[in-house]
């Protein structure tokens, strides 16, 4: 039962914004029943306190380290990114209303991948001795709207079969399209393996990047040169991660 409990009041805490009470020193948000009620408050150091309460009995509460549940500090708390690049995230990822939109895989998917691959990119072309060859792959299924998939991209690794023109051609789902680009890929990377440059016969012209000039080889479904994917947004979370490498942006973080 305090299990379950637990994830009650955390949910309320997650769930904060319908049927709330704003007081001058917190938010409170009770159960329908009202045997579980919650305050949440900001402290002026910027960080989230809550204390929760189940049939008047304190359930959860949190300490100057962080939350503390039935005697146990789970750890530093959370603190609220500051305002104006919060709402920067927020515009270049809007979040949906009552469903993940796409906008949240664009966000985790930049996040973890993108933002990495894009600032050594630049990096790469501004310091190193050698051209900067960058790509996105996009080859996969169109998933109708009704599809659980819809607005999904390529899985990570899965161009690593492409490279390796390890198709299974047998396979009706592998269509001509996908055979088309996993020989122009394996083109590309055993020309880059032989002179350090992926350009060559039979495949279309792949040219450097450079922050002045940054052109991107998409590989899917056919191999064509365009800009870099998201490029606004990963412009956004550059500013985020410039951010937490301020002073403020450390505290918040620790």
């Amino acid at each position: 039962m305090k299990v379950l409990i637990r994830v009650f009041v955390l949910f309320l805490l997650l769930s904060i914004g319908v049927g709330t009470v704003w007081a001058s020193d917190g938010v409170k948000k009770a159960s329908p029943d009202k045997k579980i009620e919650v305050w949440v408050s900001v402290t002026p150091e910027g960080r989230l306190s809550y204390n929760a309460k189940s049939n008047g009995i304190q359930v959860l509460e949190t300490s100057p380290l962080g939350i503390v549940v039935d005697g146990l500090d789970l750890g530093d708390g959370a603190k609220i990114v500051s305002k104006p690049v919060r709402t920067k995230i927020d515009e270049a990822y809007p979040a949906g209303e009552s469903s993940v939109p796409k906008t949240a895989h664009d966000l985790m998917r930049d996040a973890a991948f993108g933002w990495q691959t894009w600032s050594l990119a630049r990096l790469q072309s501004e310091t190193g001795r050698s051209k900067v060859f960058y790509y996105y792959f996009d080859q996969h299924p169109d998933y109708p709207e009704d599809s659980p998939m819809f607005g999904h991209g390529s899985p990570n690794g899965q161009d690593v079969v492409y490279v390796c023109q390890h198709l299974d051609a047998s396979n009706p789902q592998t269509s001509e399209s996908y055979l088309e680009i996993s020989e122009a890929m394996g083109t590309y990377w055993t020309n880059f393996a032989k002179y350090g440059d992926p350009n060559g016969e039979g495949v279309p012209e792949w040219p450097s990047f450079s922050a002045e000039d940054p052109q991107v080889m998409y590989l899917g479904p056919k191999p064509h040169v365009g800009p870099v994917p998201s490029s606004e947004s990963l412009q956004v979370l550059d500013s985020y991660f410039s951010w937490r490498r301020t002073t403020e942006g450390a505290d918040w973080a620790e």
